[in-house]
């Protein structure tokens, strides 16, 4: 039986578990994923930078839009690691 390299995050699960469990997607996808994360919480930190700095020059309408923004970039990174449950 196999098992997958644990990470700085993860624990070892032994492939043929981890699969019929669904803890793990194919890995074409899972690489996707990371890369696709990535981008999200890459996209949330300038966002959240900018709102910072529209709040200290005073422009709090400005700043809110924009972190509603950066709350969209981090639900979309959520939703890659949390996968949806079907029917939620």
């Amino acid at each position: 039986m196999t098992t997958t390299r644990p990470t700085p995050n993860t624990a070892a699960i032994p492939s043929s578990v981890a699969m019929h469990a669904g803890v793990l997607p194919p890995p074409a996808r899972r690489d996707s994923d990371f890369r696709i994360i990535g981008e999200h919480l890459r996209k949330a930190r300038q966002s959240n930078t900018l709102a910072t700095r529209l709040h200290a020059q005073g422009l709090h309408q400005d700043a809110e839009q924009q972190n509603r923004l950066t709350h969209v970039f981090l639900q979309n990174a959520l939703s890659r690691v949390k996968p949806q449950r079907p029917g939620h």
